[in-house]
This record gives C-alpha cells, structure tokens and sequence, in this order.
C-alpha cells in the first residue's frame, strides 16, 4: 500500500470528523484508509468508504429497491472485474448511456474502480 499524502490524510480525517459521529472499530478505519488511498476522492472511493465504515447504511434508493454501501461495493467490484476481463483499463472510456438509478451509479463507480475515463450520456 502507497503511503497517503498529507493532504490526502487532511481529507479523510475531515470525512472521519463531518460523517462518523459514532465511534469506529480500529479495523474499520484502516479498512477507510486503505480504500481511501486506494480510489482517493473518486465516487469508487465514497462508496468503498460507506462500505467500511457503515456497510449496512441505505447508500441508493431507486425504482428497484435499496442498496447498502456493501452491496455497491461488491456489485460493483464484480462489474470492474467483467471490465477487466473484457480488457477495459485505464487507456480507455466508457461511455454509460441510462436513466438515474443503480445502473448509473454502479457503472460510475466500476468504471473509477478500472480507471478509465466515464462519459455519462443521461436519458
């Protein structure tokens, strides 16, 4: 794991202080840290966050139900994957043509996880 920059740390001690009033397991903050340094400020990294801190938390609600912080994070660690597999990567865009709603945020976040650029092109 790379060593976060001071303005990196700045920023997550902020998220830690503005969106956690409750205390946090030791393991989960370094679980934050980690995806933290992982994806940075990314939406990838908002939600790998939500998924650290509080997994169970409503992260979406849409036509087709809620979806957990956790369940994003592992629906959408299964979409980056299929990219991989499908030879996606950073060299590349995407463009992602839907309605609001899970599909969006899903291929948002998988598409940050992979690294490529994402064009939305909303309905």
């Amino acid at each position: 794991m790379e060593i976060p920059t001071l303005s990196q740390l700045r920023v997550f001690v902020k998220i830690l202080a503005k969106g956690v009033p409750r205390p946090i397991h030791p393991r989960s903050v370094l679980g934050a840290l980690g995806a933290f340094n992982r994806w940075g400020t990314s939406i990838a990294g908002a939600y790998a966050l939500g998924a650290e801190l509080r997994p169970n938390d409503v992260a979406l609600v849409d036509d087709w139900g809620i979806l957990s912080f956790e369940d994003i994070h592992k629906r959408t660690n299964a979409i980056a994957h299929n990219f991989h597999d499908l030879g996606i990567s950073s060299e590349d865009s995407l463009g992602v043509i839907c309605k609001n709603g899970r599909a969006f945020i899903e291929l948002s976040v998988a598409s940050d996880k992979v690294g490529c650029v994402r064009v939305p092109i909303n309905t």
